[in-house]
């Protein structure tokens, strides 16, 4: 008989939470049930935020879970599932927790947003009385009153005047002691304030007629002034440096300086600090497509990967203030850590030579901050070495002749904060994003190496250049709007027509000997007859040129006049489909319209 005890799946495997849900309510509950706080702690952190809500309906006794959570946790768990859905977790959260979020979403720079605070006191308003209590007991007591000094004003008359009585008919009718009358400045939240102050007298007097004479008589100024440094100092001590700090995340690392980056001088696994970090900057960023996921996937220790998941988070805090956006845009939050993951991931192929073993060792001993910034070098050395020819096209107005995608290239990588453009056709010319990998810097080099190449050949080896000013150009010219295709089409329709390279508008006889030429009598290519039209292009380019291309030149060159010759197929197309040539549609070629 084998006495061996069974082991089941969840014992076999890594327990999360998406493993145990599976096992549907009433197993996951048990299941739940048997595990220590700690570990409960741990799997509520490393899943999702609708997995979390689902697992704290299913506890016992949520509230020892979920206030040893990092306050930055629930809070983005809360962005993400949204207010209304989350008010399960808000009801739960610890006064410091709960002063977190109200930090974070009190302000528009160094204003009060009175939207967000409505909305958030709402919020508590339907987890009860007693988080309403919390709220009132906990919160900072400035930023309390000026809180107050938003929504209501505050009327006391005077007692030992003879018209005692006579003031008391002109003041609001809303009072709680008689002696404080309140005008609610909002009809939409004067429902919620006077349930909110209803509170406030029944649990201390004192507090409330303190708060009164407040709202009355402090300065609106200096007290936005005062609640709003302290609240930044509260928020720099959860790691949400200053600007001027916060800019340092941009810091530029030369090739030459990568070898003295320091490594970091302790060893996470003698970390005896019990400090509990946050995973969710870690998940919401890492794609799988990333060399950085493949090498975090390779890590199995939890502290190790806590302490990424926090230098993460706190890299992702410094480029939200440097570049300007607040922490409570929960979009531009998320963007950061993606753009911040890609950044890691350049870092890493460079630090690494793309070996996941030694990137390993990079990850575990150097600190996110400094991957990232020989990422963002590699991107700005990029632009810098291009910065001499992009000003160059600019100055010659050759950007607005590039055809799709170089324009769209250069446009990303002109940026002060330069984009890689990811749009696979013409209708996604808009389509941008930040630099992911070492393939994306290649890819874009490739591209403006091909402009520099393209540009010189069509305008300075061929000699085909667009009319200089708009007086000297016609009507039907300006309308055309030519491109570097157009440029070369037009004059490559002159040179087999005309044996002379130049650009000209084209007379409908010649366009129509060329079309013959190009497309024998059809309106679309067939493939071999596409192959051999390119080959034949490449021919009359050798012999104009009086040179050979290399595999380079070649590779540039095929692309370009496929690009070319699709543009003229789909014009051509359209052009005829009506029985006749429509000339008003054609913009490939450069056409005398009469």
């Amino acid at each position: 008989m084998n006495n061996k005890k069974q082991s089941s799946p969840l014992q076999k495997s890594k327990i999360t939470a998406t493993a145990i849900l599976a096992k549907g309510k009433d197993n996951a509950r048990e299941i739940l049930s048997t595990l220590s706080n700690t570990r409960l702690v741990n799997i509520f952190i490393t899943s999702t935020p609708k997995e979390r809500l689902k697992i704290l309906s299913l506890l016992d006794n949520p509230v020892h879970i979920v206030r040893a959570v990092p306050e930055e946790e629930i809070y983005w768990t809360i962005k993400e599932v949204g207010i209304k859905n989350s008010l399960p977790l808000l009801k739960l959260t610890s006064s410091d927790q709960l002063h977190f979020i109200f930090d974070v979403e009190w302000w528009d720079g160094d204003t009060l947003s009175l939207k967000r605070i409505s909305k958030w006191l709402q919020a508590i308003s339907k987890c009860g009385n007693s988080k309403v209590k919390q709220w009132l007991n906990s919160f900072d007591f400035e930023l309390l009153v000026l809180t107050f000094k938003k929504f209501i004003k505050v009327f006391k008359p005077d007692e030992m005047t003879n018209d005692y009585g006579e003031a008391i008919d002109t003041l609001p009718l809303f009072t709680l002691d008689g002696i404080y009358f309140i005008q609610f400045i909002n009809n939409e939240t004067s429902h919620l304030l006077s349930k909110i102050l209803t509170i406030l007298i029944s649990i201390d007097t004192r507090l409330f007629s303190k708060i009164m004479e407040l709202v009355i008589w402090s300065i609106d100024s200096e007290l936005e002034f005062e609640s709003f440094e302290k609240t930044q100092r509260r928020l720099e001590e959860k790691g949400l440096p200053e600007y001027d700090e916060a800019r340092e995340i941009y810091r530029f690392i030369p090739n030459s300086k990568i070898n003295s980056i320091p490594l970091k001088e302790y060893d996470i696994k003698n970390d005896k600090k019990n400090i509990r970090k946050s995973f969710y900057p870690m998940r919401i960023s890492t794609s799988k497509k990333l060399f950085f996921t493949k090498v975090l996937d390779r890590i199995d220790n939890y502290f190790v990967l806590e302490d990424l998941s926090l230098s993460l988070a706190h890299a992702a805090n410094k480029v939200l203030i440097a570049d300007n956006f607040a922490m409570n845009d929960h979009a531009s939050f998320k963007n950061n850590l993606i753009k911040i993951a890609g950044y890691i991931n350049i870092g890493l192929e460079v630090l690494s030579g793309n070996d996941e073993i030694r990137a390993e060792y990079e990850l575990k001993n150097r600190w996110l901050e400094h991957i990232f910034q020989v990422g963002w070098s590699r991107v700005i050395e990029l632009k810098q070495k291009y910065q001499t020819v992009i000003e160059s096209l600019k100055e010659k107005k050759t950007t607005d002749l590039l055809d799709f995608p170089y324009g769209e290239i250069l446009k990303g990588l002109d940026r002060k904060n330069p984009l890689f453009f990811s749009g696979k056709s013409k209708d996604e010319y808009n389509l941008y994003r930040n630099f992911q990998s070492l393939d994306d810097l290649n890819m874009v080099e490739q591209n403006i190496e091909n402009i520099i190449y393209l540009t010189d050949l069509v305008f300075n080896k061929l000699g085909l250049k667009p009319i200089q000013t708009e007086l000297d150009a016609p009507v039907y010219y300006q309308e055309a709007k030519p491109s570097l295709n157009s440029l070369f089409m037009t004059g490559l329709l002159h040179k087999i027509i005309k044996g002379k390279w130049i650009y000209q508008a084209v007379g409908l006889e010649d366009i129509q000997r060329f079309f013959v030429w190009m497309f024998n009598s059809n309106t679309r290519f067939m493939q071999q007859q596409f192959d051999n039209i390119l080959s034949e292009i490449m021919q009359i380019l050798e012999s104009s040129l009086n040179c050979g291309f290399n595999e380079r030149q070649k590779l540039c060159l095929n692309e370009f006049l496929s690009s070319c010759l699709k543009d003229m197929e789909q014009e051509y197309k359209e052009a005829t489909e009506d029985g006749f040539f429509d000339f008003i549609l054609f913009k490939s070629i450069y056409v005398q319209q009469y």
